[in-house]
């Protein structure tokens, strides 16, 4: 009796060990699975869908930034489709960057690849706001358009450089600065 007793112990302890087992494999893979990583200097998109007229407002936040030689690149697109839907008519568009200035950037838009430097296309300024309390800069980008019932993305790029020289400034250290991006899109009348 106590030589089965003994067999049985081993044969519980050997089920439960193997048990435990099974466990930390099964919640090793389930969590690898869902586990993902990601590069921190790549930022979120943000996409903009014009199939009517109208406004459309968007955000991009401009964190983690530090000085260096590279700069910092955050996208957008504007499309004349959803994915199911595409404009019926031609699409005419302007929007405008509004950037708080909280840090010394140097910026540069560029669509579909090319740089935006044309004084037709691209505006650059810094005002007051509203409240006349804080700086901000706008960058109105001008002449954009899709042709009616033909699917189109323009791809926008921010890159925005914060200079070396600002790099013994302790006075950015954690600071951010923040991109509105006000989309405003009205039928073309030829």
């Amino acid at each position: 009796m106590n030589k089965t007793k003994k067999i049985s112990n081993r044969n519980l302890i050997i089920l439960i060990v193997a048990i435990v087992l099974l466990l930390i494999i099964g919640i090793t893979i389930t969590m690898a699975r869902y586990r993902s990583t990601g590069n921190t200097e790549v930022s979120a998109e943000v996409a903009f869908f014009v199939v009517e007229e109208g406004f459309q407002e968007g955000n991009i936040v401009l964190s983690d930034l530090y000085p260096r030689e590279e700069a910092f690149e955050y996208g957008f697109t504007i499309s004349n489709t959803d994915g199911t839907k595409i404009s019926e008519t031609s699409i005419e568009y302007n929007m405008e960057l509004r950037f708080t200035t909280n840090l010394p950037l140097e910026i540069d838009i560029y669509k579909n690849g090319s740089k935006l430097t044309n004084a037709n296309d691209i505006e650059n300024d810094i005002v007051l706001d509203e409240t006349g309390q804080c700086y901000i800069r706008k960058i109105k980008i001008k002449n954009g358009e899709f042709i009616f019932n033909q699917a189109q993305t323009d791809t926008y790029k921010i890159s925005a450089k914060f200079p070396t020289q600002y790099s013994v400034n302790e006075e950015y250290e954690g600071m951010i600065d923040h991109v509105s991006i006000l989309l405003e899109a009205k039928q073309k009348i030829d």
